[in-house]
């Protein structure tokens, strides 16, 4: 009898024996491997345009027919009027042009814009003048304005290198006030003074003359 419990002892503890070993044996701390986090990919916002909507119903400040004087207006879908008389003094009408231009004039990084805005104060002269508007996070201000002439034809008008450039007619000394038959080509730029003139072009025949300001302009 003592024989079997003896090989019954022997036989349990050798079973004991092929157990699995635990990988942790008490007392140790399980090591939790740290969770991986993707990449964070920075969110770049995209400016905000001026679109030809905004700059047909925002404010302006052009020059009065009184010398001296300005008239600050906000146009309605391209158009503002004071008055029904042209007769009248005080009358004026302001039309927004068909070609607009767009891109950073003031080295922010958003799009700004150029219109033309032409101005009757009664009479047959209309005054064109080319406005500088800068972009306020999609809000439009007006920083410049630069005279063109009294009835021009504007051909080209776009923004390049944070410069304004347009080619068109204005009127020779010897050209009719309907008739504008001077090829000129100017080229503005945006300072804190306002829009200024930098490069002046006038087609003679052929050949074009440049006129290059190289004065201080800040």
């Amino acid at each position: 009898m003592r024989r079997v419990i003896v090989l019954f002892i022997l036989f349990g503890l050798a079973a004991a024996c092929n157990l699995p070993v635990a990988l942790n044996q008490p007392g140790e701390a399980t090591e939790t491997p740290a969770p991986t986090s993707s990449p964070t990919v920075p969110i770049t916002a995209t400016p905000a345009l001026l679109s030809r909507s905004l700059l047909e119903n925002m404010e302006y400040t052009l020059p009065a027919a009184t010398e001296g004087e300005q008239v600050s207006f906000r146009l309605t879908d391209g158009v503002f009027q004071r008055g029904e008389d042209p007769a009248a003094v005080d009358f004026m009408q302001v039309r927004m042009g068909d070609l607009l231009a767009f891109g950073d004039l003031n080295a922010d990084g958003q799009p700004d814009a150029a219109v033309l805005l032409a101005v009757n104060y009664g009479g047959t002269g209309v005054f064109v003048w080319v406005v500088a508007v800068v972009n306020h996070d999609g809000k439009g201000e007006q920083a410049g304005l630069y005279f063109v002439d009294d009835r021009p034809v504007v051909e080209r008008l776009e923004i390049q290198d944070s410069h304004i450039r347009l080619e068109g007619m204005v009127h020779g000394p010897n050209d009719p006030g309907c008739c504008p038959n001077q090829p000129v080509r100017r080229e503005l730029r945006l300072i804190p003074a306002g829009l200024k003139l930098v490069s002046a072009s006038t087609r003679i025949g052929d050949l074009w003359r440049e006129i290059v300001l190289e004065s201080p302009l800040e």
